[in-house]
């Protein structure tokens, strides 16, 4: 078996832009052209900025509960509350940790909020539906290429994707994928552990 990984060159995303077309421009300049039966892993943090999550710490007003909470971390409170905001529970915290479940069911580090090369001041949400934002790209793709292209913003091969993609400021959030035998219809829902499942309990 052979699995064959390009990340593809990307322009720079702007906030609010067509995600789909953005995608389906850097992937018409790039070669080759998808064909059916590739997936492409797309970093959350681009779909996340075409859908306007992202906000300014200084514009958040923390509550009391969030003041609480970062004195005991030793957090940023605008950033507690956005967690607060973003999760259903807190699972696990101590100094310089905070572990929560995202409304939509993952358990991660401050509720999956991402400061990592956003800029000074700037978090970065998980999108609001990611098995929605997946489709919208597959739609775009196909209507552009006529192919049916596996999209995905969260799994195993996000992480390999990952090591092409790198953790700073590479700049390279797309990453085709050829040779794995994806098929069907996938949800991210199907990722989430139920809560008596849960390791970090």
């Amino acid at each position: 078996m052979e699995i064959w990984m390009r990340a593809v060159p990307c322009r720079l995303l702007r906030a609010g832009e067509d995600l789909g077309r953005w995608v389906v421009d850097n992937l018409t300049a790039a070669a080759p052209a998808p064909e059916d039966g590739d997936v492409l892993v797309v970093a959350h943090k681009v779909v996340s900025l075409a859908e306007g999550r992202v906000v300014c710490l200084s514009e958040v007003t923390p509550s009391e509960a969030a003041r609480r909470l970062a004195s005991e971390v030793g957090k940023d409170p605008s950033l507690v509350e956005l967690v607060l905001r973003e999760s259903v529970e807190v699972v696990r915290k101590r100094p310089g940790l905070l572990v929560a479940r995202h409304r939509l069911g993952f358990v991660c580090a401050n509720a999956g909020l991402d400061q990592s090369n956003a800029g000074p001041d700037v978090a970065v949400l998980l999108p609001e539906n990611p098995d929605a934002s997946a489709r919208r790209i597959r739609e775009a793709l196909r209507g552009s290429f006529g192919r049916a292209v596996g999209v995905v913003v969260a799994d195993e091969l996000a992480s390999a994707a990952t090591l092409l993609m790198g953790q700073a400021d590479e700049g390279r959030p797309l990453v085709l994928i050829r040779g794995w035998p994806a098929g069907g219809e996938g949800s991210a829902q199907t990722l989430v552990r139920p809560p008596e499942g849960d390791l970090f309990r």
